[in-house]
């Protein structure tokens, strides 16, 4: 299914019928590229739309590490500074919000050039490894249904970038070794022994490298790399095993990583994810059958599918991993029948898949066991095996193999496009995004707390009590379906807080620092709580961790300045307003002196209506 096209193809007197569509000789490479890159720009045309939506907020929107130059380097050398340790990732967005600060537009049409420029690379990737329907194949990946969640989600960059690195890096090695150069078929696709090019084997190395520091979801490159040697050549030689070992090392060593940062960072243990190596077993089978699913009839795809029921697992389940198995197996008896490629598709696209299965604990098991952006690489293999098996099933049509071919691909492609265009409308909002989900998962916690933060978002927008009062059910419903999760309350809290119950939002605001202690924006919000309490003491320590944690929160130093003078230390007070000053030489003029709502004799503890968050005083000495 996945073998080369042959070298025969360019001799004279032969039939070129056997050229795949997608070679990229005279104008078919441009206008291939051009076609590539308007689908991406038609599928995903309603993200220009797109706000910011979920975990946005704790990856971008208050992240320190973002926000300032200096803190950036916090990101690279400390493993739990942030959720999960893909420094790279936090690097660009970085560079993004010094570019264009929190205008969503462009965070989303980042994503999608680099979408289509993965495209490109797949696509050329697929050329130079001479398999048969390759444009196709980078077509559909491109603008597939299922890549909505990751061009949508500006979180999912991850994805976006580290893919474009790891093709990258997986073209510099095929380069390296050998493995685009042609084949005599006469020799039974045999290439000859390995040549390594070390010059670009460290260029592979070094983009594999990256590659991890975006995301680790391609750490099985490696074994992909020998699976492609085996494809090709037939045979694995120690000069191959030896040129992997080292990527081998990096990767069990970002592995390890990202096992630690799940674990302390995201706080991946506990009873959610206190599974029994059988309840993995099933997981694993029905997550690997799911994958293909979706890409074969990708509706409905929604943010957050419904966590399978631990207790019903069993029994008639194990048809999946035995099918699975099934599978593998046949591939490997037939394989002198069906070509090496069919196996090493199923490989390839295991050993992406692999990280994800469940075999190893990962935060969002507390809610789901498979989402849509897991599959993002690893749908690769299966969409390059579909492409090329297409090819093969077009040549019966003989002399219009080409045609029947090209009409197919351009059915295909519409449908996807059209269900790519509906799906990414689903990205115009958080309320959009979240009722869609309900719309198919009604008790969905994760669906329920989504809904229920777009409600109270909107509900401040518009200074609207009735809509922040009808968030409340639904941040109920998920606190019940997710009892364990730090998001519900941070949702809660900041709920609780819109609605002046502050008392109620401190006691969200502990759960979520007990969980996540080096959360600034909840520290922000619980010192705020404290001083709505009159309980200043605590509001003052709340305050000093921020400006631990962020140094240049503006905001936090001009609060902490206001309560050390509201309890006398008029010394302490003057420190940290030459603090604010530094920070905004703009308000040198402005007095150092309490604002009207934490004078002592002002008995009201909330804002007057129009004050704005943070201000220390605006009369002139």
């Amino acid at each position: 299914m996945l073998e080369e096209k042959s070298n025969s193809a360019n001799q004279p007197g032969t039939n070129n019928t056997n050229l795949p569509v997608g070679h990229t000789s005279g104008w078919a490479g441009p206008v291939g590229a051009v076609g590539i890159m308007l689908l991406a720009l038609v599928a995903y045309a309603p993200l220009r739309w797109a706000r910011f939506i979920w975990d946005d907020r704790l990856w971008l929107l208050h992240n320190p590490v973002v926000l300032h130059w200096d803190k950036l380097l916090m990101a690279w050398i400390n493993l739990t500074q942030d959720p999960q340790y893909y420094p790279l990732v936090f690097t660009v967005f970085s560079m993004e919000y010094h570019l264009w600060h929190l205008n969503p537009i462009w965070y989303h049409l980042v994503n999608i050039l680099l979408q289509a420029l993965n495209g490109l690379l797949l696509w050329w990737l697929l050329v130079r490894l001479r398999i048969r329907g390759a444009w196709l194949a980078a077509a559909i990946f491109t603008i597939h249904p299922v890549q909505v969640e990751t061009v949508g989600w500006v979180a999912e960059m991850k994805n976006l970038l580290s893919g474009f690195l790891y093709l990258l890096a997986t073209l510099a090695y095929v380069r390296a070794s050998g493995l685009d150069a042609p084949t005599d078929p006469q020799v039974a696709l045999q290439l000859p022994p390995a040549q390594y090019h070390w010059k670009w084997y460290w260029w592979a190395t070094a983009l594999f490298v990256l590659a991890m520091t975006a995301k680790t979801a391609g750490l099985a490159l490696p074994v992909i790399l020998l699976a492609l040697v085996w494809w090709k050549r037939g045979k694995i030689q120690w000069q191959d095993i030896r040129a992997v070992v080292p990527w081998v090392i990096i990767a069990i060593l970002f592995a390890w990583i990202t096992i630690h940062v799940e674990r302390a960072a995201s706080g991946a243990e506990g009873r959610p994810w206190d599974l029994t190596f059988v309840q993995r077993v099933l997981i694993a089978g029905r997550a690997w059958w799911f994958y293909p699913g979706k890409l074969l009839w990708p509706i409905p795809l929604l943010e957050v599918y419904r966590r399978w029921n631990l207790h019903t697992l069993g029994g008639w389940h194990w048809i999946y991993p035995i099918a699975a198995a099934g599978v593998f197996a046949a591939a490997w008896l037939l394989r002198r029948h069906l070509g090496r490629g069919f196996l090493v598709m199923l490989i390839i696209y295991t050993l992406l898949i692999g990280p994800v299965l469940g075999f190893i604990s990962y935060y969002t098991m507390l809610y789901t066991f498979v989402a849509d952006h897991y599959q993002y690489l690893a749908c690769i293999a299966l969409i390059t095996g579909f492409s090329a098996g297409l090819w093969q099933l077009c040549q019966w049509a003989g002399t219009r193999a080409v045609l029947v071919f090209g009409v197919g691909s351009a059915i295909i492609l519409v449908v996807l496009t059209d269900i790519s265009y509906g799906q990414s409308l689903n990205y115009e909002s958080s309320a959009y995004l979240w009722a869609h989900v309900l719309a198919y998962d009604p008790d969905s916690g994760e669906g329920n707390l989504g809904y229920g933060q777009a409600l109270n978002t909107l509900g401040n927008r518009f200074h609207n009590k009735k809509v922040l009062r009808a968030a409340m059910p639904y941040l109920k419903k998920a606190d019940r379906a997710l009892p364990d999760n730090t998001y519900v309350h941070m949702g809660l809290a900041q709920l609780h807080q819109d609605l002046h119950q502050y008392r109620r939002a401190k006691w969200y605001w502990e759960r979520v620092l007990n969980r996540v202690p080096n959360q600034v924006f909840a520290w922000s919000e619980y010192a705020w709580c404290s001083q709505e309490l009159h309980e200043y003491q605590q509001a003052r320590k709340a305050y000093q961790r921020v400006l631990l944690l962020d140094p240049h929160n503006l905001g936090a130093a001009q609060e902490l300045a206001a309560l050390y003078l509201l309890a006398g230390d008029t010394q302490k007070a003057q420190a940290i307003y030459k603090k604010v000053i530094r920070l905004n030489p703009a308000q040198a003029h402005i007095p150092l002196q309490l604002p009207p709502w934490l004078k002592p004799h002002v008995l009201a503890t909330t804002r007057p209506a129009g004050a704005p968050s943070h201000v220390l005083g605006t009369a002139q000495k």
